[in-house]
C-alpha cells in the first residue's frame, strides 16, 4: 500500500477525487484487516510506515483545513494512533495492546477523508516528504 499524490489535475477532478478516495478507503480496510491478523511481536514496519505516513498526510490536512483544524477530536486522536505507530515501527514488532488505539486512527483517518477539502489533502500530499521525515524521527 503507497500514498499516491494527488496532482492538481486530480484535485479539481470530481471522478478523480472520488476514486482516488475510495481506493484510499480501501487501503485502510485492507490495514485493518492485516492489523487484527497479526500476533504479538509479528514484523510489522512495512505495513506501519505506509499507514503512518497515510495517517499523517491526513492529519495535516485536516490541520490545513479551517473548517476543521488541529484541535478536533478526530486529529487528536488519529495522533495517538500515529504515535502508537511510531513507537511499533521503532521495534518492528508487532504489540496488540496498540491495536485499538491504531485501528480508532485509521477510522478517524476514514472520516477525515470524506470532509477534509480537497485541495488540502493535495497541499498535504505535495508536503509528504517532509512530513515523513518528520515521523521518521520522531
Amino acid at each position: 500500500m503507497r500514498v499516491r499524490i494527488v496532482d492538481a489535475k486530480t484535485a479539481k477532478n470530481p471522478i478523480a477525487r472520488a476514486v482516488a478516495r475510495k481506493k484510499l478507503s480501501d487501503a485502510m480496510l485492507t490495514f485493518k484487516l492485516w492489523m487484527y491478523t497479526r500476533s504479538d511481536g509479528d514484523p510489522c514496519a512495512d505495513r506501519l510506515d505506509d499507514i503512518s505516513l497515510m495517517l499523517a498526510t491526513l492529519g495535516v490536512a485536516a490541520e490545513l483545513d479551517p473548517k476543521i483544524g488541529g484541535d478536533d477530536a478526530r486529529v487528536r486522536v488519529l495522533r495517538g494512533g500515529l504515535s502508537a505507530c511510531q513507537q511499533l515501527l521503532i521495534s518492528d514488532k508487532w504489540d496488540t495492546t496498540q491495536t485499538v488505539a491504531i485501528d480508532r486512527a485509521v477510522e478517524c483517518g476514514e472520516e477525515l477523508n470524506r470532509i477534509v477539502g480537497t485541495q488540502y489533502i493535495a497541499q498535504a500530499n505535495a508536503m509528504r516528504q517532509e512530513i515523513f521525515m518528520e515521523v521518521a524521527t520522531q
